[in-house]
């Protein structure tokens, strides 16, 4: 049991057996004046708490004995789950110092280390001794990592914009590059991003090693790493100038855009489930597909071809949608970036 929730239950059980007796007590005290029958019930349930809850632990100083116990229970419980994996940290981290250096990527500091199984519930139902060879990522959909990271950020031409979470309209060429962006094109770096800098820093503490400026992508520290010794396609990590409030001072650190830059065309509408028809290109004719928010491992169907070329990509046909093969899948996962990646395992299906 996770160390904060032992701290829950045990603070629930410490608020209903003394702070009711709080209340009881004000409203008796608030009400003695008035008809006597709503201070009697006062009084009915205050010794219904005495007989239910105070009484069979011997009295409210055994109640509170029993709290107090409980707290020092959980938090050596948690202190050793946390050294556990303080331990199973330092131990993956020693396994990639000891690793080769690639010969490619710019990063090409170590590689990484061989991946843990995936859990048993992440298999594909049709073969449960199999594990997934692609992953669908929901992180377009994350809203955590665009929710007022307290960054202003300027594009080519244009000055900063103020110091403010609310942001200002879009010119029509910026929408332009987003909606390209969106779909995985490959952008320009004259239509991304110029600068950042960070004018709430509290905000800006929040965000993880992955998070937006702009409606782009920014990626640092682990993440940035790891996915420099991925197939990106066309785009990969493009070097982002990050400054301070004042505009001039480095943040320090460095920070890199996602340039998306992969496009593949192995989605199987007909054999995945909890998908729909979400609309047509215009331009093309081209059918476009939504994976429903509920769906489950599986569900989502690909084709042989997937497994060609980029390690991270677009489907043309599936809508806010990311995958990924299962090497940089279970990369993510090992360094804690499953859960914001929203991770889900498709399976392959032969076309004949």
């Amino acid at each position: 049991m996770p160390r904060r929730l032992a701290l829950a239950i045990c603070a629930a059980g410490f608020f209903w057996i003394f702070a009711i007796h709080v209340l009881t007590g004000f409203l008796d005290f608030m009400t003695k004046d008035g008809v006597g029958s709503r201070s009697g019930m006062v009084g009915n349930i205050d010794a219904a708490i005495d007989s239910v809850l105070v009484a069979p632990l011997g009295g409210p100083l055994a109640a509170a004995t029993l709290f107090v116990a409980g707290i020092g229970v959980a938090w050596l419980v948690g202190r050793t789950r946390g050294q556990d994996a303080g331990n199973e940290v330092r131990l993956h981290e020693a396994a990639l110092a000891a690793a080769p250096p690639p010969n490619n990527g710019d990063f090409g500091k170590r590689r990484v280390a061989p991946a843990r199984a995936a859990p048993a519930s992440n298999v594909s139902p049709e073969k449960p001794n199999e594990r997934p060879q692609v992953w669908l990522s929901g992180v377009l959909s994350n809203s955590e990592i665009g929710d007022k990271p307290g960054l202003r950020t300027r594009f080519y031409g244009e000055d900063w914009p103020p110091a403010r979470h609310e942001l200002d309209a879009a010119s029509d060429e910026r929408l332009a590059a987003l909606r390209k962006y969106s779909r995985g094109y490959a952008l320009a770096r004259e239509a991304m991003p110029e600068a950042v800098a960070v004018f709430d820093e509290k905000c800006f503490k929040r965000m993880g090693d992955l998070f937006c400026a702009g409606g782009f992508f920014v990626v640092r520290g682990r993440l940035a790493e790891l996915l420099s010794r991925f197939d990106l396609g066309e785009g990969g990590l493009v070097q982002l100038p990050f400054y301070q409030a004042d505009l001039a001072t480095p943040y320090g650190g460095d920070f890199f855009m996602l340039n998306f830059g992969a496009r593949k065309n192995s989605f199987l509408p007909e054999q995945s489930r909890n998908v729909a028809k979400f609309s047509v290109v215009k331009a093309t004719g081209l059918q476009t597909w939504q994976v429903y928010g509920w769906h489950d491992d599986g569900d989502v169907a690909l084709s042989p071809a997937s497994l060609v070329g980029p390690d991270l990509w677009f489907e043309e046909v599936v809508y806010n949608k990311i995958f990924v093969k299962d090497a940089l899948a279970q990369a993510l996962i090992e360094i804690g970036m499953g859960d914001v990646f929203k991770l889900k395992p498709c399976r392959i299906v032969e076309t004949g």
